[in-house]
């Protein structure tokens, strides 16, 4: 197999040996074993490169109302994330208004100072 540092193109076989008890795995576990072995109990890993990632909203979310529940976070991390982009957008706007203002006020006084020095 051809190697490249940490790369090969060597493929992978995960063979899910049992069936998960109820209750034993987090909701998030779940979603992730079941989003694996969703076409059968034998999968290679390439089989899942273009597959897999459609499961990666639903495992998140679940992950999230995990983190929420046990108290590790007061709400969803990706409301939090939304209210910090509003924020950052609102504050860009306001600093390029007050930039933009600034420089106004900057060259209003450069020409003053042209026009005196050329006034001799």
């Amino acid at each position: 197999s051809t190697k490249f540092y940490f790369f090969s193109d060597r493929d992978y076989k995960l063979i899910k040996t049992k069936e998960v008890v109820p209750g034993v795995l987090k909701p998030h576990e779940k979603k992730v074993l079941d989003g694996i072995f969703k076409s059968g109990e034998e999968v290679e890993v390439s089989d899942l490169r273009n597959k897999f990632y459609k499961e990666l909203p639903g495992i998140t979310k679940s992950l999230y109302d995990e983190l929420v529940r046990g108290g590790y976070f007061p709400g969803n991390p990706e409301n939090v994330k939304g209210i910090y982009k509003w924020i950052g957008i609102i504050l860009l706007i306001v600093g390029f208004a007050l930039f933009t203002k600034f420089l106004l006020n900057v060259s209003v006084a450069i020409s003053g100072v042209i026009i005196l020095a050329w006034s001799g």
